[in-house]
């Protein structure tokens, strides 16, 4: 499997900016002035929708191994909270 992990910032943000800019694009598009606008902000937002879901955008994607990583054994919560600070 490709290590995608070190794009994570770009591929998030990337889908983040392309939400805001299918937003105001909507926003722009219901003053009526330009509108070729309202296509742009359906075609932006869909695509930012779909991408969303991409193993890229979830939060442990810096991390090489997160789909073939196994709990071999429960770690009850007694012995996490020292890992914890608590």
């Amino acid at each position: 499997m490709i290590d995608i992990g070190p794009l994570h910032p770009q591929i998030v943000h990337f889908v983040v900016a392309l939400g805001f800019i299918g937003v105001a694009f909507r926003l722009v598009s219901l003053s009526g002035k330009l509108p070729w606008t309202k296509q742009a902000a359906t075609a932006l937002t869909l695509i930012a929708a779909l991408e969303q879901g991409h193993e890229a955008a979830c939060p442990d994607a810096s991390d090489a191994d997160h789909l073939q990583r196994e709990v071999d054994e429960p770690i009850t919560l007694d012995e996490l909270a020292p890992a914890l600070g608590q």
